[in-house]
């Protein structure tokens, strides 16, 4: 292959690769902007506190029910001068209330999660399916969240005109607070 056909299959390279880079439409959304305010996330949030209140309160109770417990087995052995082999078996019962305790508190918080988990499932379906449907109709090819996680704008820098989170609140049924 001479050097004018080898020029000439890179520059048409060149040509194909950037219109296919200039054909993909990126934009941008604030999820959790959406997210807080759509009404199925604040009824999760009251579902999650009942479950939390409800866990917390029997949590509670166990405590306090070691917390007893260990009051009695401090004061017979301080009034009834008990031998070792007498303590044992009331240390073993307050280490047993005491992880029990502990095992309880670990399990209600996993169970918060999948709750938590579950709840938002159908919300989450939502939104993307609304995306989705917002990228075919408008043409991206990207739509990207404008924050993590933790509240970090990901989005640095991005036209105004791709920010399409006024779009996606209207297309769900919810209003933009003021200010945003």
């Amino acid at each position: 292959m001479n050097f004018k056909n080898v020029l000439a299959i890179l520059a048409f390279t060149g040509i194909v690769l950037s219109n296919t880079f200039a054909q993909q439409k990126i934009g941008y959304v604030n999820l959790p902007i959406v997210l807080a305010n759509m009404s199925e996330t604040a009824s999760m949030e009251q579902t999650i506190q009942t479950y939390q209140k409800k866990y917390a309160e029997s949590l509670r109770s166990k405590e306090e029910l070691f917390q007893a417990k260990y009051q009695e087995f401090a004061e017979r052995a301080q009034t009834e001068n008990l031998t070792e082999a007498q303590l044992k078996p009331m240390e073993e019962e307050l280490q047993k209330l005491g992880e029990g305790v502990q095992k309880y508190a670990q399990e209600s918080e996993q169970k918060i999660l999948l709750i938590r988990q579950e709840l938002m499932a159908p919300i989450a379906d939502k939104v993307q399916g609304k995306i989705k449907d917002l990228a075919i109709e408008k043409g991206y090819t990207y739509i990207l969240n404008a924050m993590d996680g933790a509240g970090t704008s990901v989005v640095l820098n991005g036209p105004d005109g791709d920010n399409l989170t006024a779009e996606l609140m209207t297309r769900l049924g919810i209003k933009l607070p003021e200010g945003q």
